[in-house]
């Protein structure tokens, strides 16, 4: 079975079109977007422009679902999460969240799920890629958090990351930090240390592929405390109660032979698409810049067409 076979029984669409910059390869999911959309009437999935454009609808109604209705949030949940990490980084804040309530799904939630699917039905064709010709194979690395973002759920943060490979987006996190933060500024650094580990990872993939790789790499975020704390440039920092330096995740972490950092406006982080809740505006500006990436200036070829006029929500 050949490769393209493989991808179109798992739902991928493989597709080349020439651009201003020679040949461009694009991937997609539409078929099984429009697959799982079917399931729902059309009239409860109006188009929606942005997949979670703020927390109040998650948590606006704390009644328990049905049971065929909590079946039929898990089944979703389920395969917007393969969505989410296969080709719609768009929707992985979003999946995230609805994730956290597989338990026990309630109303609010629900609505927030048929929300996101009103955005999903709006956006049935997005697809990452751009143009396959490059001079000089470049990763960009991308960091954020959002510190205890979820307090009535939970009081852990949300780290995001997002890794391109020139002008393809070919990794991205968003998910719950392992343990509580007591401050912005220890959320970001431990979205940081989640940087480094996939960062790392998906250098080490590119060697092995016969890809040129520089080390060390850059992570960009745009948190100052957290590129401080890399660079070791505040050793009296409050973190020293936080995080203990002999511990070898903080050695790798600080190891100017393996990553530095750089900081960022946060209006150019295009990770912060994947911690925090964005509205129409805001939020297709953030995406607009991911998929019209090219460097730190975030300039491209790939873009985001909306199948039809959505609301600003």
């Amino acid at each position: 079975m050949t490769v393209d076979h493989d991808l179109e029984f798992l739902g991928f669409t493989i597709s080349k079109e020439e651009g201003a910059d020679g040949p461009c390869l694009y991937l997609d999911q539409a078929d099984a977007t429009r697959e799982l959309l079917s399931g729902f009437a059309r009239e409860s999935l109006p188009y929606k422009g942005s997949p979670m454009p703020s927390k109040l609808l998650f948590g606006s109604d704390v009644t328990a679902c049905t049971a065929n209705a909590a079946a039929i949030y898990k089944h979703t949940v389920g395969v917007l999460n393969f969505l989410s990490r296969t080709v719609r980084y768009d929707i992985a804040f979003s999946v995230s969240r609805l994730s956290r309530k597989m338990d026990c799904p309630d109303v609010g939630a629900w609505k927030a799920m048929l929300h996101l699917l009103g955005y999903l039905r709006a956006t049935v064709e997005f697809r990452i890629g751009g143009s396959i010709a490059s001079a000089q194979d470049a990763f960009h690395f991308y960091v954020d958090s959002d510190h205890a973002a979820d307090r009535e759920l939970n009081s852990r943060s949300q780290s995001g990351l997002l890794i391109f490979l020139n002008s393809f987006p070919v990794d991205w996190v968003s998910r719950r930090q392992p343990v509580t933060a007591v401050s912005p500024a220890e959320a970001e650094i431990y979205a940081m240390r989640e940087g480094v580990v996939h960062g790392r990872l998906a250098q080490w993939v590119a060697e092995e592929m016969g890809l040129s790789v520089a080390w060390p790499f850059v992570l960009q975020s745009d948190s100052t405390q957290a590129v401080s704390f890399q660079k070791a440039t505040a050793p009296k920092t409050k973190m020293r109660g936080c995080f203990d330096l002999r511990e070898q995740s903080v050695v790798e972490l600080r190891d100017q032979g393996i990553v530095t950092s750089r900081h960022i406006p946060r209006d150019l982080n295009v990770s912060d698409m994947l911690t925090h809740c964005l509205a129409g505006p805001n939020f297709r500006q953030c995406l607009s810049r991911a998929q019209n990436f090219r460097s730190y200036s975030c300039r491209g070829a790939c873009v985001l067409t909306y199948s039809h006029s959505v609301q600003l929500s």
